[in-house]
């Protein structure tokens, strides 16, 4: 199960996200935001929830904290099972995600780790998963982020102050948790395709889970802006997405990277294909003859 929390408007790319969520039947995804009403679409659950009525939940209350601003919701990522009981309970793994992201097949990537009953499995580089991460559902877990030093004073804090992506797991590994800390992004092994919920590297043929197009990824968000639109209308149609970088002059640099996400032509593939196996027969020698010397 994950569970992500977005107050205000949903990105521009929110059906996108959405494609590559449903391609997960594996795994439930709970949404929380304030546009779309309480619903489930296939293995999505949307709810209906704002950051005024977040904050009514009975363990802030308890607690005394507040979340200030919609993106200070991050650092309340380890506090998820117990400001959500009724909805984490019947799962045996837990996490927390990103909407600016496009998955691939997530179980195939992280499941050997979750029969192995590991603790916190990461996707991140070095264990900060912001944009997605799984916990174990136990009791021991889920009360951990208690012990954080200081931990009201940090969440009454109107900044982010990553609790979830590196406090937290520094935590994790203090008290001797099984920790599963790999990276699962295709960002470093590019280009990749996404293609029928699979996301793989066209270098080395290697599987991911996920590719993180947000942070600090240089133009990641305004190509996910531009290209929603004609991303969205190409994977309906059963298309191919290519993730990709290309590098370009620069002001302050000689060289700046840039990282794009196009829709990949199936057609252009396709004659690909047929032109390999013309020039593979125009080189082979017809029935009956042999080649000249």
């Amino acid at each position: 199960m994950v569970l992500i929390a977005h107050f205000g408007k949903l990105p521009e790319w929110f059906d996108v996200w959405l494609h590559t969520a449903k391609f997960n039947p594996g795994i439930d995804f709970h949404v929380f935001q304030e546009v779309i009403a309480t619903s489930q679409n296939g293995n999505v659950f949307f709810h209906d929830m704002t950051l005024t009525h977040c904050n009514q939940l009975p363990l802030l209350k308890v607690e005394g904290c507040e979340i200030k601003n919609p993106y200070k919701f991050c650092d309340y990522r380890p506090l998820i099972a117990e400001l959500f009981p009724e909805i984490v309970a019947p799962y045996e793994y837990w996490g927390w995600g990103d909407l600016d992201v496009i998955y691939g097949d997530i179980l195939s990537i992280v499941e050997p780790s979750f029969d192995k009953k590991l603790d916190y499995v990461s996707t991140g580089w070095q264990g900060e998963s912001g944009p997605l991460g799984f916990l174990r559902n136990s009791e021991q877990v889920n009360r951990l982020w208690r012990l954080l030093p200081d931990v009201h004073s940090k969440l009454n804090d109107e900044r982010y102050v990553r609790i979830d992506e590196r406090q937290f797991i520094s935590l994790l590994k203090a008290n001797d948790f099984s920790c599963d800390i790999v990276f699962r992004e295709c960002l470093f092994d590019l280009p990749a395709q996404w293609k029928d919920g699979k996301l793989r590297s066209l270098r080395t043929d290697m599987e991911y889970a996920l590719y993180h197009f947000g942070g600090g990824v240089p133009g990641g968000r305004s190509e996910m802006v531009r290209k929603s639109g004609a991303l969205i209308r190409h994977l309906r149609t059963g298309g191919a997405i290519l993730v990709s970088k290309k590098f370009r002059p620069s002001r302050r640099r000689l060289v700046a990277t840039k990282y794009c996400v196009t829709p990949r032509n199936r057609i252009a593939e396709a004659l690909r294909g047929w032109t390999q196996r013309l020039q593979k027969l125009g080189n082979s020698p017809l029935p009956g003859k042999t080649q000249e010397p």
